[in-house]
């Protein structure tokens, strides 16, 4: 099911992998799968999701001539509600899992239904769920006979589907299974009639079995898996060089198009595929999510250093392809994001505020500052701006964060804020071992450890743009540093993290008990977000005590709202209205030394006014994130010192990429605040042609663009993912 495990067997096996080409020709091997690796779908952004598609899919394409229709995922630890609208407008017509078998709680009612995306995107499914085994059915006949009787669509549907083998054990199909299977094709008394055949071929005919049937049940949202919650968290080193290696790949593709449209120069294809497919490969479903042996992740460190060093250079060369070096008062600020940023970069270990700077562009900037009208000040352990004023407690948490704007408590009064919290993480037992780096159980809360009071609280930084207080602490064996920065121009307010962490059977979070009444936190996924409930009314609820984000959390009523933003982080909890973000875990199965290592990471407070759409929470994490950057470099001569690329009104441009053909530049957008929008893209030239594709950059025949010289409009509805073909 995986383009990557072909590509191992041509490189290593080629006489092995010209049988394999030979047994699909005759029909006797089938291709499916659609993606590069069975990557984790919590944690994948959701280009890199298109991407596992793109390239997967291309591969199966080139190398034996199949469209795979059929994403194959048995065995990964939960579903993104972004995930229907990716495969349907990917080419993929069906989705297989059987993991939600072993929830904890709640059996999953259905086997077969729609499964219906936070945009509204339906997609035919199938759980294998009801095979004793799950995904390593023995294929016993009693064992068949029990996934008939557990097949809860019997009402509209005849046949199950096995995949049978040896499975996790390491092999395919036994002499002792086929043997089996063919005496149970000629029919036994008291057993379900067995028939060979291919998965696709299932698919098609559940289809047309159940295409038209109004009891064909619908599950919309996410297919939440109830256990190994741990894996959000497990590992925090591969996370954040998964998270670094994706925007480095995504920034190297804007500046390779920005280089092309100022110079000419094409992106070194050969080069950015090296680097792209060792950030697939470590996307796998035990990789990423930490719960591989310790020998894997000394693999990906080497794959994950090539892809850095590929990606540096990429990025180095393309800005070296329209700028000359030159000893002058100014700085050249980039802006990755998609629409223009007013914002700090760092530049020489100062803090530098750049405005306006150009979306997918740059502009020269003097590196003589201006001083802000409301400069940040620091007073023994208070930090105040124009925002907000912070004061910080003995133990060294936030005592109060007053909103100036508002006029009110961003905390509730008499509980502290950005509290680390320790507790006791043991797995309990799962057939025959401890799943230490796998899970997080719910009685995790039982046992808290006291966090000791600050070594020391001092103020590092103290300049009119820029204050820093850092709190240092030892926990047991362990240091950890966390800095407060407080900026005089931005209402985000950063706590940069450093710790050496030493601690065993352990996870680290930090609380914000937030001043509102909501029973639903939202949390941002993969093109969107989604809502979740913060209340335990149900075992469906109980069940989500950990939840997996991206780049931001929040709890806010219809008035006033807290986020929790972060730059490498996806572990996340809500009780009422208390945010926790999981900063680490420390599990020793299958990796005795997970996590005991040196941490950096960043997580930061955004209250806010209103909406998350009000506060504009997507474009503040997107900069966290991703943030301006500077080099000491001037444009070329012919080069203009301000330079667009492509500027969205209405959405968030998330990608800017060479066409896979060469064929122009392949736009991704969405909308990210659930409403119908009207998108209003600018170019930096004239607009030749512009097309809507599908995910795999195929043009489609509907367009509905308004185009007028270097300007293009169209409207996009909630949550809609628009690829775009521009030619200029």
């Amino acid at each position: 099911s995986q383009a990557q495990l072909y590509k191992f067997v041509k490189e290593d096996c080629p006489e092995l992998y010209e049988r394999i080409k030979q047994q699909v020709k005759d029909g006797r091997w089938e291709v499916e799968g659609a993606m590069w690796v069975e990557p984790d779908m919590n944690l994948c952004s959701g280009e890199y999701i298109i991407r596992q598609i793109l390239y997967g899919k291309k591969f199966f394409k080139d190398e034996f001539g199949v469209d795979c229709k059929v994403l194959w995922l048995p065995d990964v630890f939960g579903y993104s509600a972004a995930l229907p609208q990716i495969l349907k407008k990917s080419g993929v017509d069906y989705f297989m899992t059987s993991k939600l078998a072993t929830n904890e709680l709640n059996r999953f009612p259905y086997d077969t239904f729609k499964w219906r995306g936070i945009d509204g995107t339906e997609i035919l499914s199938h759980l294998t769920s009801y095979l004793p085994g799950a995904y390593n059915p023995s294929i016993e006949g009693g064992e068949v006979l029990t996934g008939w009787k557990n097949y809860q669509q019997k009402d509209i549907n005849c046949d199950i589907l096995i995949p049978f083998g040896y499975a996790d054990g390491g092999g395919g199909t036994t002499q002792k299974q086929i043997e089996i299977l063919k005496r149970m094709q000629r029919g036994l008394p008291g057993l379900p009639k067995t028939q060979f055949g291919k998965a696709r071929d299932y698919f098609e005919r559940l289809n047309k079995n159940v295409a038209d049937n109004r009891r064909l049940p619908v599950w919309s949202g996410e297919l939440y898996y109830e256990k190994h919650r741990g894996t959000y968290t497990s590992m925090a080193r591969v996370k954040r060089q998964n998270r670094k290696g994706e925007i480095m790949y995504l920034n190297a593709e804007w500046m390779w198009s920005l280089a092309n449209a100022l110079s000419g120069v094409k992106m070194p294809y050969d080069k950015f595929w090296q680097g792209m497919q060792n950030l697939l490969i470590n996307q796998f479903h035990d990789v990423l999510p930490g719960s591989s042996i310790k020998e894997v992740y000394y693999d990906s460190d080497v794959l994950y250093n090539e892809a850095f060093q590929i990606g540096n250079n990429l990025i180095g060369d393309a800005i070296e392809s329209f700028t000359d070096k030159a000893n002058t008062d100014n700085v050249l600020v980039f802006n990755p994001y998609g629409d223009d940023v007013s914002g700090y970069v760092n530049y020489n270990n100062e803090v530098l505020y750049a405005e306006n700077v150009p979306s997918k562009g740059y502009k020269l900037v003097s590196k003589i500052r201006d001083l802000p009208e409301t400069p940040v000040s620091v007073n023994d352990n208070v930090m105040e701006n124009k925002f907000f004023k912070l004061t910080i407690s003995e133990d060294g948490y936030i005592e109060s964060l007053w909103d100036k704007q508002n006029q009110r408590d961003s905390f509730l009064k008499g509980r502290k804020a950005n509290k680390l919290r320790i507790f006791e993480d043991k797995p309990g037992h799962e057939i025959g071992w401890v799943e230490d780096n796998w899970n997080l159980d719910s009685y995790y809360t039982e046992k808290e450890y006291d966090m000791p009071k600050p070594d020391s609280i001092k103020v590092i930084l103290n300049t009119p743009e820029c204050a820093k207080v850092e709190i240092l602490r030892t926990y047991g064996s362990s240091t950890i540093s966390q800095t407060i920065v407080m900026y005089a121009r931005s209402p985000r307010i950063d706590i940069e993290n450093k710790l050496d962490w030493k601690e065993h059977s352990q996870v680290l979070k930090a609380e914000f008990p937030i001043d509102v009444n909501a029973l639903r936190a939202t949390y941002e996924i993969q093109f969107g977000y989604i809502e979740r409930p913060t209340t335990k009314n149900t075992s469906w609820e109980d069940a989500k005590f950990e939840v997996c984000a991206h780049k931001w959390a929040d709890i806010s009523d219809t008035g006033y709202g807290v986020s929790i933003l972060n730059d490498c982080k996806y572990g996340y909890s809500a009780d009422g209205s208390d945010l926790s973000i999981t900063l680490l875990r420390c599990g020793n199965i299958p990796n005795p030394d997970a996590d005991k290592e040196y941490h950096e990471f960043t997580y930061s407070i955004l209250a806010h006014a209103g909406s998350i759409a009000d506060a504009d929470v997507v474009k503040e994490a997107y900069v966290l994130n991703n943030p301006l950057f500077a080099v000491d470099a001037m444009p070329m001569v012919n080069a203009p010192e301000s330079y667009s690329l492509f500027n969205v009104k209405g959405a968030v441009l998330e990608t800017v990429k060479p066409a896979e053909d060469g064929n122009g530049y392949i736009l991704r957008l969405y909308e990210p605040y659930n409403r119908k929008n009207r998108v209003e893209l600018t170019a930096s030239n004239n607009i030749k042609s512009i097309n809507m594709c599908d995910m795999l950059e195929n043009d489609l025949t509907d367009n509905n663009i308004n185009v007028f010289e270097n300007k293009a409009s169209f409207d996009i509805n909630q949550f809609e993912i628009v690829t775009l073909r521009v030619i200029m």
